[in-house]
């Protein structure tokens, strides 16, 4: 025999049934901003892996600006020491170099990642 429920029984089962959805929501909620996340990851390792554009990593800085998932602190007015401080505290503990040739291949200069410094090498 099925004992039916009575009232304060119900009222009790119908709030559990409003918490369970709200739960629910939260961790379909949860769930779609962890994989947001984790693709956002994923494009800050490609524009690093990459080493995208200035012009692509300012569009999708600014993307993610109007999406809310980050904002800048008030800018610092543009200090130059500073600046070259920064590159040489780069330069000094960087160990891989960049390759380039303005022509073609015959004459090939290096420089220390995050340095402007070029080496001639051919």
């Amino acid at each position: 025999m099925v004992e039916i429920p009575n009232s304060s029984q119900t009222e009790h089962i119908y709030e559990l049934m409003r918490k369970n959805a709200e739960l629910e929501e939260m961790i379909a909620g949860a769930m779609q901003k962890e994989k947001e996340l984790l693709n956002t990851i994923t494009n800050i390792a490609e524009v690093i892996y990459y080493q995208s554009p200035l012009s692509h990593q300012d569009s999708w800085l600014e993307s993610l600006i109007m999406k809310g998932m980050w904002t800048p602190e008030n800018d610092p007015p543009y200090d130059s020491d500073r600046a070259s401080e920064m590159e040489a505290n780069v330069c000094a503990s960087s160990d891989s170099y960049i390759y380039e040739s303005p022509d073609g291949g015959k004459t090939i200069y290096r420089r220390k990642f995050g340095c402007s410094t070029k080496e001639k090498i051919r």
